[in-house]
């Protein structure tokens, strides 16, 4: 494992953390779904949206996300693709629980819309926690066999890997409470491989992972990674820090030549006197036997930085690093100059996780819908709808709301975007100043610069 890259990744993965998902502070609001709503609509039912956004940062801070979140974010860095489950706890439905899945203990597949919609994970349980979860009688004939000898029930050498496939169903069905386990939009199978044996066939009313990738290229499904641009500059680091400490240790402890006479006489250590006879002082013995080159030495060291260098910009990383850090001295402009160079790098992957965490927001607000968190009478027009199945039975369902980002990172982008118009209006005041054309405002369509400012 190359340590400067693993450092990269996990200062990559902070900063993303901090002005992504800041804790403690409101990093997202939920606005009402454009396809469903008037405008008028849409201010008049701002306060309700307020109050569920409230509504879920307080379950958000009350969970485990943020440390879960970190562990997905690092995934995300260093692979290119990080899943996290999300659930509501068993024992209090008003609860969110997440559960980061490491990469290398799952597959997933996608919708034509190169949206993620099957994952497929490995899981491990002890028999004790197999008949916690899913009951003794569900369990595979091989796994029933096992749990007979209760000295095995907690015993990791007995554990069994089982199979969690989430995937989607034919079904038009549509509602966010109320449907039978078979009725439910999305299918959770658990899966005993060891027999081909299904314990459990679920259902659940929303995809329960969000799976976000780095950047994602064609129609590849899992990302890739920032790492994977200087995966040579990585393998040839490695190979440099190994002859590199071999070397520091020859030059700290080189090796020595000596008279074959002396060899069990001589008192190799530091600060050491040795009474030498006469007739070896003339062959100057013991000495150094082959020096370290030292300029090969230096050039070695120096193409180790390049090869770091190349590495943490790969990963932001130079650009990541504080203020502090760097001139004490940047005067404000030059400040937020180096935030919007930030937000400039980052925008590329941002972009891809507002489209990932899609899935996020459809399924809390689920969660916290079912567990009447929100108060759903009250909710803006649009909002909830109904929807008649076959057999003429009504039911209500979600449109899901739209999730914005109001964190740092968008308030940078922001800032980069009002930069830009106040650019735009200073050049055209410039002109309209040198031409003294009075006709040249006019060739502006200013409706369409407004709109598209306030939008």
């Amino acid at each position: 494992i190359c340590s400067h890259a693993r450092n990269c990744v996990l200062t990559l993965a902070s900063a993303m953390m901090s002005f992504v998902f800041p804790q403690g502070h409101r990093w997202f609001r939920f606005a009402a779904p454009d396809s469903t709503t008037s405008r008028q609509d849409k201010e008049a039912g701002a306060y309700w949206m307020n109050q569920t956004t409230e509504a879920a940062f307080g379950a958000i801070e009350r969970s485990n996300f943020y440390p879960e979140m970190h562990g997905v974010t690092i995934d995300r860095c260093a692979t290119g693709t990080g899943l996290l489950y999300i659930d509501a706890d068993p024992e209090d439905q008003r609860m969110l629980q997440f559960t980061h899945v490491p990469s290398g203990t799952y597959g997933i597949g996608e919708d034509s819309q190169h949206r993620v919609n099957t994952v497929a994970r490995r899981l491990k349980f002890t028999l004790a926690q197999l008949i916690d979860e899913f009951g003794e009688e569900n369990l595979s004939p091989t796994a029933q066999l096992a749990a007979q000898n209760r000295d095995q029930l907690h015993s990791i050498e007995a554990s069994r890997e089982i199979w969690h496939i989430v995937m989607p169903r034919d079904l038009a069905n549509k509602a966010y409470q109320g449907l039978a386990p078979d009725e439910r939009p999305w299918a959770s199978i658990y899966i005993d491989p060891m027999d081909d044996f299904v314990m459990l066939e679920d259902g659940m009313y929303e995809f329960p992972y969000m799976c976000t990738r780095f950047v994602r290229y064609g129609d590849k499904v899992y990302g890739t990674s920032p790492l994977k641009n200087v995966e040579d500059e990585i393998h040839d680091l490695l190979i440099d820090q190994e002859c590199l400490v071999m070397l520091y240790q020859r030059a700290a402890m080189p090796p020595m030549v000596a008279p074959a006479e002396l060899a069990d006489q001589i008192d190799w250590r530091a600060g050491s006197v040795m009474a030498m006879p006469t007739q070896f002082l003339s062959v100057q013995t013991p000495r150094e036997l082959a020096p370290v080159n030292l300029q090969g030495l230096q050039f070695m060291i120096a193409g180790a930085e390049d090869k770091k260098k190349a590495i943490s910009d790969a990963c932001f990383t130079s650009i990541l690093q504080n203020v502090t850090m760097q001139d004490r001295a940047m005067t404000a402009t030059e400040v937020s100059a180096r935030e919007s160079e930030k937000a400039t790098n980052y925008y590329p992957t941002f972009t891809q996780l507002q489209v990932d965490m899609r899935s996020f927001c459809n399924r809390i607000f689920g969660i916290l819908a079912r567990a009447g968190e929100f108060n759903l009478n009250e909710a803006p027009r649009g909002v909830v709808q109904q929807y008649t199945d076959k057999n003429g039975l009504t039911r209500d369902y979600i449109i899901n709301p739209k999730l914005v980002f109001i964190g740092k990172m968008s308030q940078a982008l922001e800032r980069i975007q009002t930069s830009s118009t106040q650019s735009f209006f200073g050049m055209a005041f410039q002109m309209f100043a040198a031409t003294q054309d009075a006709n040249m405002p006019v060739q502006f369509d200013w409706a369409y610069i407004i709109r598209d400012l306030a939008m």
